[in-house]
């Protein structure tokens, strides 16, 4: 089985974090959320479009940039 990252919301932007990656995944199975906290846990290939869909497009630029070089 697959390593799962956490991401841990904040109380406030907890459903929209849980619409944002049900709307990332591959399948709903990958968000698996145990209802009782802010503690989101999902697949590694989840985690990477959940970072490239919430980080500034200017920032990740410079990211992709310094992986390259």
């Amino acid at each position: 089985m697959e390593e799962r990252q956490l991401i841990i919301a904040t109380k406030d932007s907890l459903k929209a974090t849980l619409r944002q990656l049900l709307e990332l995944a591959e399948r709903p199975q990958d968000v698996g959320y145990p209802g009782n906290g802010v503690d989101i846990y999902v697949p590694a290939y989840l985690m990477d479009k959940y970072i490239k869909a919430t980080t500034p497009r200017a920032k990740r630029a410079k990211l992709d940039k310094e992986e390259e070089g």
